[in-house]
Order: structure tokens, then C-alpha cells, then sequence
């Protein structure tokens, strides 16, 4: 008896626990419930977003496109590239768009805002059409929505370079926007829709990825091709039509940009290697990239993929779906990982072969979109296989949500101190060589504080340095500048 009452004490004690620690309300969590937690972490995603939108400035290439915009025309300046560049046809055609525009004041935080709504647009078209097709789920359209945002959370912290990818607007345009139209392109192949509207939007997306980032490309093509051969397999004629007509249309973009004579021109900067050796140089960038780039962005991926155990947990227990070992969890779980480092490897050979090195941070915005795909799928197919106790995935996603919201809060306080000091230094810079009356040949400037998460317009010591040029031209100088070295 007395054992008795001791196990009922202590259970008490657990119950009274547990209440501590988590409100009664928040035990189970239903959808509206998860939509409001997640809406709690969105908005400060969104708040830090817009704060580094609106104090971000043109850099370097982007004045290059601006002194070609007002040289040469619309059309002239686009041909001058064509001829004398490797024209990136589409997204050349949207830099020039905008940049039409640049005199206006929040240009760049209207481009932002746009940059993000295409990508959560694309993802909730990939995810509306991955639940309806895959697994006949039942959902609300803006339960799908609070999660692309939470997804371009993710993206965000998991790019490698974000001033580069997400804020510099001539390489946003070619590197985050290509991987946006591949996401909404594979969510309209998915999707059970095949009217004359759905083979628009897969035209403008495949003929974007086609035209934006060459290895993005080839990547592409074989994607297609071997979803093509499992779609033959399936017998499922209505994705295949989609896909034949996309291969075409990656295929026609790819060819033309391999065409222009720009990019022959420009083929001759880089030294030409065999397949051996790009292989082999090859598998040391992309060692490079699992030893020394992505291991600091895995904490925080890890962290927003958490509350995707409970999506799948939710799902699983909406369809009632069969439950695996963890063994046998696992053993899918490492080969989907062998399968992620084969995409890796494949997606960078041609940045190795073209460049004879790692390629810039921004070039590999698709390694963090594969990276985030990779861990968010595995903690939902663990949520809906492994059969977790509710209010584990209750509990692990609440503290996850929460955690989430103290980092994009904490990042927007960081951020927002140094990003204003270094606009308002751009903007005297710029102000102070517009009204420049002086009658020196060489015009040496203070150097920019430190830009944070912003791409930096800094230019260089050497007067030489393309950044240095652009900037000159862009405001039509008529000496050379350079920034103080910083033992003067």
C-alpha cells in the first residue's frame, strides 16, 4: 500500500511537472494552433528580412548594368552583353527592368520583398502540390503558406553567402531566383492541374533556371530526365507529358545560352582541363563544402527543421499511415544522405570543369536548397513513419518555434545597427563623389563600415579593380578613386 502511494505521488509530482512546464492549451497541439506558432516565428523572420531590405544599397556589378542602361538603351545595352558577355538572357532582361527604376529611392526594398514572396510562392506551390500527389493529404491553403514562409526561414540562415544570394541584386536575379522558379516548376509538374496556364508557368520557370545559372542547368536537364524515367515506370502519363515539354524548353534555353558569343569570349579567361582532372578538383571543392562551409549553417538548419516532426507526426496520424522500425528508418535515412552527396557532387562538376575551382558562394545557393530539403524531409518522414508520441512532437516543436523567433529577433537586433551605419556611410560616400570639385587625378575615400548580412559595395586600393571602374562610370567621373589603405 505504502509503495502505492508513493507511485501515485510521483506521478502526481510528473503530472504537476509537466503542467509547469508546458499550459494545459499547449499540450496537443491542433493545426490552428501550430499555424499561430509558426506565425509567432514568421513575423520576425519578416521584420529581420525587411530591415535588411530597406537598407540595402547597389554594389559593383549592378552599376555596371546602370552606366550600360544609360549608354547604350534598353535593347543596345542587352545586346552589348549579348556579344560581349555570357548573357544570362532572362535575368538580364529583369536586371535591366529594374534597374530602369534605379533613381527611385526603395527600389531595392521593393525588389526584396519581391525576391521573397516569389520564393514562399514557389514553395507553397512545390508543397501544395507534394501533399495533394503524394499523399492525398487534407489541408488549408494557409496552414501550406505558414509553412513556405517557415521554409524561406530556413533557406535563409542555410545559404552560404546571404549578402551575396539574397541582397546583391544583379546575382539575386541569376542564383535565388533560379532555384525559385525550379522549386515552382517541379510544384506544377507535381501538381494535378495540366491546363494552358500550368504549361505557361513551366515554361517561364524552365526557360529561367535554363538561362539563369548554367550548372543549376545541367542539373536540371537530369533531373528531369530521370523523374521522365520514373514517371515511364508509374505509367503516369499526365506528369510525363509535363516533363517532356519541360526537357524541351531547359533543353532550347540551355543551347542558347551555350550559343551567345559572349560566353566564348569569355570561355578563353579559364584554362581548359580534361574530365579527370575536373573531377578530381571536383571532389576536393565539394569537400571543401561538407568540411569547412556547411558545417556552421547545420545547427540552425537542424533547429527550423524540428517543427517539420511535427507536420509529419500530423499527417501520419490524418492518414494512419503504416509505422517503420527505427532500423529500417534508419537504413532509408542513409541512403536518402548518399543520395544528397550524389546530387552534390553532380550539381558542382561543372562549376569545377568551367572554373577549374570552388565556385562562388552565391553560385551554390542549390547545395543549401538541397541541405534544407534534405533535413526538412527527414524530420517530417520521421514524424510521419516513427509513430512519436504526441506530446513529444508537441513539446520538442514548441521550444524549436520558439528558439527560432529569439534567433530571427536576435539577428534583426544585431543587424539593424550595423546595416544603418553602413547605408548612411554609403549614401555620404556617394554624395561626397557626386559634389566632388577637387582637381586630383586620384581621389582616395574612407572605407565603408562592415556591411553585415548586406552585400558590400566596398571598391578597392587599386584603381584598377573592376569595382572601382563600375563605381566611376556609374557616376560619370572623371578621375580615379580608391579607398585609404588602413595603416594611413
Amino acid at each position: 500500500m505504502l509503495y502505492r502511494a508513493d507511485l501515485q505521488e510521483a506521478k502526481r509530482l510528473i503530472s504537476f511537472y509537466i503542467w509547469i512546464s508546458f499550459p494545459e492549451k499547449f499540450l496537443m497541439l491542433n493545426r490552428s494552433q501550430f499555424n499561430k506558432l509558426l506565425l509567432f516565428s514568421n513575423s520576425s523572420f519578416l521584420i529581420l528580412f525587411l530591415v535588411l531590405a530597406y537598407y540595402n544599397r547597389l554594389a559593383s556589378d549592378d552599376f555596371g548594368i546602370i552606366s550600360n542602361l544609360e549608354k547604350n538603351g534598353y535593347w543596345e545595352g542587352i545586346a552589348q552583353y549579348y556579344y560581349t558577355s555570357d548573357i544570362r538572357l532572362l535575368p538580364v532582361l529583369m536586371d535591366f527592368a529594374f534597374l530602369y527604376f534605379h533613381d527611385c529611392e526603395h527600389l531595392l526594398l521593393v525588389y526584396g520583398v519581391l525576391s521573397l514572396a516569389m520564393i514562399c510562392f514557389s514553395f507553397y506551390i512545390l508543397l501544395k502540390s507534394l501533399l495533394s500527389t503524394m499523399i492525398s493529404a487534407h489541408f488549408s491553403k494557409l496552414f501550406v503558406l505558414n509553412i513556405s514562409v517557415f521554409l524561406a526561414n530556413v533557406l535563409f540562415f542555410a545559404t552560404l553567402n546571404i549578402g551575396e544570394t539574397w541582397f546583391w541584386f544583379c546575382a539575386s536575379v541569376c542564383y535565388l531566383w533560379s532555384i525559385s522558379f525550379f522549386c515552382l516548376g517541379t510544384g506544377l509538374i507535381l501538381s494535378l492541374k495540366g491546363n494552358i496556364f500550368t504549361y505557361i508557368g513551366l515554361a517561364i520557370s524552365f526557360a529561367y533556371v535554363a538561362t539563369s545559372n548554367p550548372p543549376f542547368a545541367v542539373f536540371t536537364l537530369l533531373f528531369l530526365i530521370l523523374a521522365g524515367t520514373f514517371f515511364i515506370r508509374k505509367k503516369k502519363r499526365s506528369f510525363l507529358y509535363k516533363i517532356w515539354f519541360c526537357i524541351l524548353i531547359c533543353g532550347v534555353g540551355f543551347t542558347a545560352y551555350f550559343t551567345t558569343p559572349g560566353l566564348v569570349e569569355r570561355r578563353s579567361y579559364f584554362e581548359e582541363i580534361g574530365l579527370l582532372e575536373a573531377f578530381w578538383i571536383n571532389t576536393k571543392s565539394v569537400g571543401k563544402i561538407f568540411l569547412f562551409m556547411l558545417p556552421e549553417k547545420l545547427p540552425l538548419i537542424m533547429l527550423f527543421a524540428i517543427p517539420f516532426v511535427w507536420v509529419g507526426n500530423y499527417f501520419g496520424n490524418q492518414k494512419n499511415t503504416k509505422k517503420l522500425s527505427v532500423r529500417n528508418f534508419a537504413r532509408q535515412i542513409i541512403w536518402l544522405a548518399l543520395i544528397y552527396f550524389a546530387i552534390v557532387f553532380i550539381f558542382n562538376l561543372p562549376v569545377s570543369y568551367i572554373m577549374t575551382e570552388i565556385g562562388p558562394a552565391r553560385a551554390l545557393a542549390p547545395v543549401s536548397l538541397f541541405t534544407v530539403m534534405l533535413f526538412c524531409f527527414v524530420a517530417f518522414y520521421a514524424g510521419y513513419k516513427l509513430g512519436l508520441r504526441d506530446l513529444f512532437t508537441t513539446k520538442i516543436t514548441t521550444i524549436a518555434v520558439v528558439a527560432c523567433f529569439a534567433v530571427n529577433v536576435i539577428a534583426a537586433i544585431h543587424q539593424y545597427p550595423i546595416v544603418k551605419k553602413y547605408t548612411h556611410a554609403y549614401n555620404a560616400r556617394m554624395s561626397h563623389l557626386e559634389n566632388y570639385a577637387g582637381s586630383e587625378k586620384v581621389v582616395e575615400i574612407e572605407p565603408l563600415p562592415s556591411s553585415g548580412l548586406l552585400h558590400s559595395a566596398e571598391i578597392s586600393s587599386n584603381p584598377r579593380d573592376y569595382r572601382n571602374y563600375k563605381l566611376r562610370d556609374y557616376l560619370q567621373l572623371d578621375f580615379d578613386i580608391i579607398i585609404k589603405e588602413k595603416n594611413q
